[in-house]
């Protein structure tokens, strides 16, 4: 309430409601008929809900003035609402563009899903962090393609990640934040996650770690690692069972 009374943020509250009518007629338009049930089975569901709309109002009024504990000046703030105003026209005609090609471009079923699996006995907050969240999401990238960038960040890929030990050339979303970590001693040096885990799987005579997808389409990284062979067969004579070797790990047969 501190913030609303200071002077300009009447204007931004406006901006910011405005913005969201904008986006409520652009989920309106996706109207195919989710097939999961849950709440929303149409876009013109999403603003139908009030933790939704509080959670679009807190994840932009944050991301234009800062937090509580943030004192921004305005020169700042002037400089976030611009850049607010190019996130969501891009996040607009993104939405624009895909409705045609892609009529479950807002997944509603994982929205749905996501949904499903939140606490019940505070099921409203929890669905109010949701939503802020996903809009912080959208807001916090100049580019929209690096909305749930669930792969190696470039230059790194998946092929890297298995040929490579050392990943001198990477690139980091926030070059801040990795600064912040290793100021704080939390991590030991920019890159060496990866190696140091590959020395280990060697030093214990374990298969090598295998990263996938194998892909340039599917959005996820994964990494497989598998046990030593000798271990589980001492493993499994303790317990009294069997080893069956199978193409993609080592596993026990009672």
């Amino acid at each position: 309430m501190e913030t609303i009374e200071k002077e300009d943020s009447f204007d931004i509250f406006i901006c910011i409601l405005g913005m969201m009518c904008k986006l409520d007629i652009a989920f309106s338009k996706y109207d195919m008929k989710c097939e999961e049930s849950g709440q929303f089975s149409e876009g013109k569901d999403i603003f139908g809900s009030s933790t939704a709309c509080v959670g679009f109002v807190v994840a932009s009024a944050e991301y234009i003035l800062g937090k509580i504990s943030v004192e921004r000046s305005i020169e700042k703030i002037s400089e976030k609402r611009n850049n607010y105003k190019k996130q969501m026209d891009l996040f607009l005609n993104e939405l624009e563009e895909n409705k045609k090609e892609r009529p479950d471009y807002l997944s509603l079923d994982i929205l749905n899903s996501k949904c499903a699996g939140l606490p019940k006995n505070r099921i409203g907050d929890e669905m109010r962090i949701l939503f802020k969240d996903a809009f912080m999401s959208i807001l916090k990238y100049e580019d929209i393609d690096e909305i749930s960038h669930n792969r190696p960040v470039p230059p790194v890929t998946i092929a890297d990640l298995n040929n490579a030990i050392r990943f001198d050339d990477r690139s980091y979303l926030n070059e801040e934040i990795k600064e912040m970590f290793f100021a704080l001693d939390l991590i030991e040096s920019y890159g060496s996650g990866i190696r140091r885990a590959k020395k280990a799987m060697e030093d214990n005579r374990s298969p090598k770690l295998i990263f996938t997808p194998d892909n340039e389409t599917d959005d996820y990284t994964m990494v497989t690692a598998f046990i030593n062979e000798e271990y589980a067969k001492i493993y499994a004579e303790e317990k009294g069972n069997t080893i069956k070797r199978t193409n993609f790990s080592v596993a026990t047969v009672t």
